[in-house]
């Protein structure tokens, strides 16, 4: 037998002459990162691809992570997770019906108090487009420009208004309209942009719903809420599958069946009961059908849900009860004042202040502010009012005779048609009758 000798290397390859056939081809990476041959700024570029596959078809896929973009700046476009309403993922602020419930009703009630001017304790008169329509070609008039802008702030975290003119003696805008702030932009710099288009700063009103140190955008209650936004989303298409495909059951077939034959006999069942809703089901061949003794509560998981709404009810501010909510034990309100004073003093007037100071210092002279009258939302009824009105007009000074508060100053407060001097209706002013 012939041993075949070990081969060796007599000398150092990297001596050797090279062949005629060239360097091969030098692929940059497709990867990024420090160690890429592309590490310059700008070049780390993240990416994600939505996830479909959770929990069933039924339900929206899952959104990318929201990207604080800053514009290709060295410092920004972290994934942050903050923009969960700016960017609405899978549709959920669709979906789930309390979101939008509780916004509606925070800007319903904060569109209805009618703004005013005050200058020092005095009050003045806003500019025109003020009280009629900041924005005609929008806004038909002050209410909805204000819901616009609430959507956005309890929905969107922030609301960002963009001056449109400008009074031409003051300088101080006088058409502005509220803008998308999915689509708004902020460099590292400061600087606004709107689809690519450059927005002046001293043009450019934002003001954030919560604000955290390093954020330069606006964050909203559905932020820390997110989960559960996504589990009612989940929750509610849960109940929808079995509204339309029935409740759970077991079918029971004689004999073994091989897998294929289980798999075909649950397609074959399925989609007769998704064709027949609400016919009677027909099973031949020994094949018996079992439901879950569960109760229809338990199936729809009611209690899960109503947590989870009721959990995003309280970010946004509103009592459960007012959006049709069941109420936590322990926290009753002995009258709808009680609880309309409650949702005024713990939501609508801290968002009041906060929209009405930023609007002050950008659109008015300073010194002059505005501000939002809640009086018809959180009044009492009329007999308490009255009892009011009665103790406030025994107060008298003693040294003048004035009174704390007058007839006229009571009718005016109540909106009842003015007396004359001579104390006759007045029928000029009067909604009731005519001129003589």
């Amino acid at each position: 037998m012939k041993l075949l000798a070990e081969h060796v290397r007599s000398t150092d390859p990297r001596a050797d002459t090279p062949n005629e056939n060239g360097p091969g081809p030098n692929v940059p990476p497709v990867s990024v990162g420090p160690t890429s041959s592309t590490n310059l700024p700008g070049n780390f570029v993240m990416g994600a691809e939505a996830w479909s596959g959770w929990p069933t078809q039924d339900v929206a896929a899952w959104g990318t992570p929201p990207l604080e973009d800053f514009s290709g700046g060295t410092s920004g476009g972290q994934w942050s997770g903050f923009g969960f309403g700016r960017f609405s993922p899978g549709g959920y602020l669709k979906r789930v019906s309390t979101v939008m419930t509780c916004a509606d009703l925070n800007g319903r009630q904060l569109a209805s108090f009618p703004a005013y001017g005050l200058k020092g304790r005095e009050p003045v008169d806003l500019p025109s487009s003020y009280v009629n329509r900041p924005e005609p070609s929008l806004y038909p008039d002050w209410s909805a420009f204000m819901k616009s802008l609430c959507n956005s702030y309890w929905v969107g975290g922030e609301a960002i208004l963009w001056c449109l003119d400008r009074y031409r003696s003051s300088g101080y805008p006088a058409r502005f309209a509220v803008l998308h702030p999915g689509r708004v932009t902020q460099d590292e710099d400061g600087e606004w942009y709107l689809n690519e288009q450059h927005l002046p700063r001293e043009d450019v009103l934002h003001i954030p719903y919560q604000v955290v140190p390093g954020r330069r955008r606006g964050i909203g209650p559905l932020e820390w809420t997110a989960s559960a936004v996504c589990d009612a989303a989940a929750l509610d298409a849960y109940a929808a599958g079995i509204a339309r495909y029935g409740v759970w059951g077991i079918l029971t077939a004689p004999g073994e069946l091989t897998e294929q034959q289980a798999a075909d006999l649950k397609a074959q069942w399925a989609e007769s009961r998704a064709s027949s809703l609400g016919m009677p089901a027909v099973a031949s061949g020994g094949i018996s059908y079992e439901t879950v003794t569960m109760s229809p509560k338990d199936l729809a998981l009611l209690d899960l849900k109503w947590f989870d709404h009721q959990v995003i009810a309280a970010a946004m501010g509103v009592p459960a009860v007012l959006v049709n909510l069941p109420q936590a034990s322990g926290l009753t309100y002995q009258s709808t004042v009680m609880l309309a004073d409650f949702h005024w003093r713990a939501t609508l007037r801290p968002a009041s202040q906060s929209i009405g100071s930023a609007l002050s210092r950008w659109a008015l002279p300073n010194g002059t502010s505005l501000e939002f009258n809640p009086d018809r939302y959180v009044q009492p009824d009329l007999e308490s009012r009255a009892r009011a009105y009665q103790t406030l007009f025994a107060i008298y000074d003693e040294s003048t005779g004035e009174r704390a508060m007058t007839v006229e100053e009571i009718r005016l407060a109540e909106r009842f048609p003015a007396f004359s001097r001579a104390g006759q209706l007045d029928e000029a002013t009067s909604s009731i009758g005519a001129p003589a």
